[in-house]
């Protein structure tokens, strides 16, 4: 545990020398513990979102919310707040880390000739430091201080995030920042396209069910 929280200040703080050790050391217990971490911080946000979209405070600050609470209140009493969600919510940091790491490992190994699977996936799941950092502040901020203002610092979270992603693939395959930003950026452009077509699909599918 201790070197957990020791992972994660290090990457806030160094975060060169942070990649650099994992990728020597490649410490597979503090990643384990930080991804469990990680998994109970998404449940407690998901559900604090959630009470607070389905709140009367935030019906009286939007429109929009009374319509989704008349909606949609129902479905998610009986379907999002079980146990199975729960589980879920909790283990899904494992799940994207072991996926995303998939893909990018396989296009840095087609451009590199390199690969350390291990080390890329120790290395993402702590460059999630960011988003775990915005989870929590957006969390207190949406309950505080309403929904508006739980994203005003979002943007500077992916930004962050970003740098520490490809700063990790700069590390793990030993290339230069130029090579590490088209490692990055190579998979997005061509899977968000993807999503997004595949989404409008289906979206004219449900459409004329709703």
């Amino acid at each position: 545990m201790f070197e957990t929280f020791k992972l994660f200040w290090k990457v806030i703080s160094k975060p060169n020398e942070t990649f650099q050790h994992i990728r020597e050391r490649k410490p597979l217990y503090a990643t384990v513990t930080y991804l469990f971490i990680f998994g109970a911080v998404s449940y407690f946000s998901f559900y604090a979102s959630l009470e607070y979209l389905l709140s009367s405070k935030a019906a009286e600050n939007s429109a929009i919310i009374m319509e989704f609470q008349k909606e949609f209140s129902s479905i998610f009493s009986n379907y999002v707040f079980s146990p199975l969600v729960a589980v879920l919510l909790i283990i899904s940091p494992f799940i994207f880390t072991f996926l995303t790491v998939g893909i990018f490992s396989l296009v840095g190994e087609f451009i590199t000739k390199r690969s350390d699977g291990i080390a890329l996936f120790i290395s993402f799941t702590f460059a999630s430091v960011p988003s775990l950092i915005s989870k929590l502040i957006n969390t207190f901020m949406m309950n505080f201080l309403g929904f508006g203002m739980s994203y005003l610092f979002t943007v500077l979270f992916l930004i962050w995030g970003i740098m520490l992603y490809i700063l990790a693939i700069e590390k793990v395959f030993g290339v230069n920042r130029r090579v590490a930003l088209g490692i990055f950026f190579i998979p997005i452009i061509i899977i968000v396209p993807i999503v997004l077509l595949y989404s409008s699909y289906l979206l004219g599918i449900i459409s004329p069910l709703l």
